[in-house]
């Protein structure tokens, strides 16, 4: 599967998701315009999406000029409905404010059309962000999850004067903020003092309505649960607290704020898998990077029995950003996406077995890491009915940038 050139140099296929009628619709962003695709399950662009199977669209958002508006697709929500949400954010790059964030929601008929009947008009900039940048809003979107009532969750990270806080919304089937939820519709974890990073990357709601997050606290690896309304679960985590939080040391023995949690997903069994990554060595913090895999019982403990100590630790000698975690419904294999190497990263796949060893049946010991044009990124990862992996990405050849999508068969 492949496609779908984006006339920039930044194609990464940020956000995707798999229809009723095995279609996946993959978003992302093509200078001042926000792109959307939908692929066939061959892995052929649908023509009765858009133009020849994309939807680009701008002026709906009032963007003209690519150097100073940069929109990215960050979830994709497909109600049953068949309308398609999509939830986005739109960086201005101002004299006045440079990468000032602006999310949006827009929705989407089954063809690709913009749904004018959508918030005002077909757009909603649903923190409450004034167009036209009066009062900057500095929110990063990551993760996106639709609601049975039609909303949606959306997680990421705020820039405040003391640190990045980690911040959950919940959104109605207006696009607006349902100020039922938690304190005020957020959910927020603050940080105690500059410079700390906390970030919910990843989220996952359960049959029995709580909700699941995973990330990092003070860039310490963090799992939580929340309640239906928002609430820190106290019957999940350390000390009644809704959180698991886990530091590792540094090169010399000392605790070391120094990790990132992207990715999170959890088995059959209800365990859940935290991906990320973390440098113990600050000085070679860009260059030298280690992937992190923690497996956490249902109840938020450490799972002793996966790799040392519920810790998968592995050193590969450059610079990784991991991105996503997908556990095979039937096998229990754990795979995780990543962008690999420094300065010119290459599409990755990890594979791993249920006790945390690298699955070495998977591509050469374990790892599937390939350059696809100039430049090249994996980000989601999910398995399909069939059980095999989909994987989204980007590319750039002669600086021109394009979504790739690929399917592997797994053990």
């Amino acid at each position: 599967m492949g496609g779908g050139v984006t006339g920039q140099p930044t194609g990464n296929a940020w956000a995707m998701e798999r229809d009723s009628q095995g279609r996946y619709v993959v978003g992302g962003g093509a200078g001042a315009q926000l792109m959307v695709a939908r692929y066939l399950p061959s892995g052929e662009l649908d023509p009765s999406f858009g133009i020849g199977g994309i939807a680009k669209f701008g002026s709906v958002i009032g963007l003209s000029d690519p150097k100073h508006h940069r929109p990215i697709v960050r979830g994709i929500v497909l109600p049953n409905d068949g309308k398609i949400l999509v939830i986005a954010e739109h960086w201005s790059l101002t004299a006045t404010h440079a990468n000032t964030i602006y999310p949006m929601s827009i929705r989407l008929n089954e063809d690709g059309s913009v749904d004018h009947s959508y918030g005002d008009p077909g757009y909603e900039d649903a923190w409450g962000g004034v167009p036209g940048w009066v009062t900057p809003v500095s929110i990063n979107l990551r993760d996106v999850i639709g609601l049975p009532s039609g909303g949606f969750l959306a997680s990421g990270t705020r820039n405040r004067n003391r640190g990045v806080s980690a911040r959950l919304v919940k959104f109605g089937p207006d696009g607006r903020i349902d100020r039922s939820f938690a304190a005020n519709g957020t959910v927020a974890v603050n940080p105690k003092k500059w410079p700390t990073w906390s970030g919910f990357y990843e989220m996952k709601r359960l049959q029995s309505g709580k909700i699941l997050v995973g990330g990092d606290i003070r860039n310490r690896l963090m799992v939580g649960r929340l309640t239906r309304d928002g609430k820190w679960d106290r019957r999940f985590g350390q000390g009644r607290s809704g959180k698991t939080i886990v530091q590792f040391k540094d090169t010399n023995g000392k605790p070391c704020f120094c990790s990132v949690g992207n990715g999170m997903n959890t088995d059959r069994k209800g365990r859940i898998v935290l991906a990320g990554y973390s440098f113990p060595r600050i000085e070679k913090r860009l260059s030298q990077v280690e992937l992190d895999l923690l497996r956490f019982r249902s109840g938020g403990r450490l799972d002793r029995s996966f790799g040392r100590g519920g810790k998968v630790r592995i050193n590969l000698g450059n610079r990784i950003d991991v991105q996503e975690v997908v556990v095979h419904p039937r096998t229990g294999r754990i795979y995780v996406s990543a962008w690999f190497g420094y300065g010119a990263p290459k599409f990755a796949v990890f594979a791993f077995r249920p006790n945390g060893k690298p699955d070495r049946s998977f591509f050469h010991k374990g790892r599937y890491v390939r350059k696809i044009g100039d430049i090249s990124t994996a980000q989601e990862i999910q398995v399909d009915p069939q059980g095999r992996l989909i994987v989204s990405g980007g590319t750039t050849i002669d600086g021109e940038g394009a979504f790739v999508i690929k399917r592997f068969r797994v053990p």
